[in-house]
């Protein structure tokens, strides 16, 4: 069977520093990042076995608040599970929060994460 953890060093290395900078801001503007807004972020790489990964990656970019960081899987009609990285907190202090940003946001492939909140 071929493991499906991604590798620290290879992963980063694959893509532009600049990526992660960007998704580190995002994060720490909106609380929130979602399957496909950035090119690292798809559904092998958000899975629960990369997530201590993906929180490694965005602590070594400047984002400070990987303790607090927490994954789910959101149901969105014709798209299935797509997944999402937030903070619990501020923004977002149930489930139900981050479905209200999610789907709008993978219905509309680019919705408005500040509406409705």
């Amino acid at each position: 069977m071929i493991e499906n953890r991604i590798d620290f060093k290879t992963f980063v290395e694959s893509f532009h520093e600049s990526v992660f900078y960007d998704a580190v801001s995002e994060l720490e503007d909106n609380d929130i990042l979602l399957e496909g807004q950035f090119p690292f972020l798809n559904d092998a790489t958000m899975r629960s076995r990369n997530f201590d990964i993906i929180k490694k990656i965005l602590e070594r970019y400047g984002y400070q608040n990987v303790d607090k960081h927490q994954c789910i899987a959101v149901e969105v009609e014709e798209l299935g599970w797509m997944h999402c990285f937030f903070i619990f907190g501020n923004r977002f202090e149930t489930t139900k929060y981050v479905r209200k940003v999610a789907i709008p946001y993978f219905t509309n492939k680019h919705g408005d994460m500040n509406s409705d909140l």
